[in-house]
């Protein structure tokens, strides 16, 4: 019952092989159909989610300065606000204050 902004990209079989490879799909992230509502409507995309095996073996931690520099470059390339990323970040610290 969340929502985020985001970017919907139409990519070929190869560019999805590749994004796999580089999200470790399937062991570490797994694809999941989700539906999508665009300003041309609603379509069913696929996004991927850390694997439940992946979420009990990495304990929770911030992310890395490298990691939010990429999110806040995508998020500004594609006009997207940031204010989600940051909402997101307070979100975990709190998770990790609360498992201390």
């Amino acid at each position: 019952d969340s929502s985020v902004r985001g970017v919907v990209w139409e990519i070929t079989p190869d560019t999805l092989s590749y994004l796999d490879q580089i999200e470790g799909y399937p062991d570490f992230y797994t694809r999941v159909k989700v539906s999508v509502r665009t300003t041309k409507g609603v379509v069913t995309a696929e996004m991927y989610t850390m694997t439940a095996a992946a979420i009990r073996s990495i304990p929770p931690s911030p992310p890395t300065k490298q990691y939010l520099r990429r999110l806040y470059s995508g998020y500004s390339h594609a006009g997207i606000s940031t204010a989600q990323i940051q909402k997101a970040i307070d979100e975990l610290h709190r998770m990790y204050i609360k498992r201390r």
